[in-house]
């Protein structure tokens, strides 16, 4: 099972296990063109967000979408997640340019 699949299922006893044996899959899209961070912020769990960014999930990966779709942007622009923005904030989130827009998450013009 992908730690993507293990991710949506919530478990955190089960998504520790998992990265403790491997975190290959941390920041991997998969066949929907999300990471494991991406499942998480949809979820809306801070915990699952606060264990991946732990073993080193990077904030800043985009999906299949575009630059734009990173778990930052979708926790602050998708679901106004402040506690995970602020958490990404601290491990290093950047705003990308919304390339559909042209506009960064922030709101300011490109």
């Amino acid at each position: 099972m992908m730690l993507h699949e293990i991710v949506r299922t919530l478990d955190l006893d089960a998504i520790r296990g998992e990265l403790e044996k491997s975190a290959r899959d941390l920041d991997r899209l998969d066949v929907h063109g999300l990471t494991p961070l991406h499942w998480a912020v949809m979820a809306g769990s801070i915990d699952v967000v606060k264990l991946l960014l732990e073993f080193g999930a990077d904030p800043n990966r985009p999906s299949t979408e575009g630059a734009f779709a990173t778990p930052y942007w979708h926790a602050k622009e998708d679901f106004g997640l402040a506690q995970i923005v602020d958490l990404f904030d601290l491990h290093g989130a950047r705003p990308k340019p919304n390339q559909k827009f042209q506009r960064t998450p922030d709101g300011a013009a490109e």
